[in-house]
């Protein structure tokens, strides 16, 4: 016997399988549908959206859901970052900001770290200014007891190539036969390509090392 009426189709055949291909943090809600109370309904909606569903007789005692996807962000030196965590039905419960491995930064909106860089925003959002690559890694979002609602954002921070010659005014005096030693002491995020090129005769000569 069909349980679903005809016109769901559309509910069951796109929209469940667009939410599913586009994006992790949807949320299914119909409160009070009369179908909701239909076991075999409900056993629809957890097979195909389990944890991701809220209506009358859903299969959890507690709504809370981390709505935030996870990111990996690459950002230049200097910048501004923002984290989010966002969570459906917080309710009570306290929002835990940590830069792993250890550092806890925010307890609910209560400061641990008291870093000048780092900024609660609207109570959930992690804000940090002025990066620099000591903030570089992972930082986690999770709920006071509820191990599995978490976000996970990863931070590599960028740094402009520099460069330091040796001898400072890039200039080397060796005798006549002995060797020559010349220095370029290169730094940057990621590691840059270093090109060395040589003039001779009107021709430049390059390798990258």
């Amino acid at each position: 016997m069909r349980i679903i009426p005809e016109k769901s189709d559309m509910l069951q055949h796109w929209m469940f399988s667009q939410i599913h291909e586009d994006r992790d943090d949807c949320i299914f809600i119909q409160d009070g549908a009369p179908p909701h109370f239909h076991h075999e309904v409900r056993q629809y909606l957890d097979d195909t959206s389990p944890g991701r569903w809220m209506g009358r007789k859903q299969s959890t005692d507690d709504p809370s859901r981390m709505l935030s996807t996870p990111s990996n962000l690459n950002v230049i030196q200097g910048a501004t970052v923002l984290l989010p965590c966002n969570v459906l039905h917080l309710d009570r419960k306290v929002r835990v900001w940590k830069h792993l491995p250890s550092r806890i930064l925010f307890s609910g909106t209560i400061s641990v770290s008291r870093d000048a860089k780092i900024h609660l925003v609207n109570g959930s959002s992690l804000r940090i200014d002025d990066i620099t690559p000591q903030y570089a890694g992972a930082y986690v979002c999770f709920i006071s007891n509820h191990p599995f609602l978490t976000v996970t954002h990863r931070i590599q921070v960028l740094v402009p190539p520099s460069i330091e010659q040796d001898p400072p005014n890039g200039k080397a005096i060796v005798r006549k036969g002995n060797p020559a030693t010349i220095t370029c002491n290169v730094s940057g995020i990621p590691n840059p390509v270093v090109t060395w090129s040589h003039e001779y005769n009107g021709e430049q000569v390059r390798a990258c090392l």
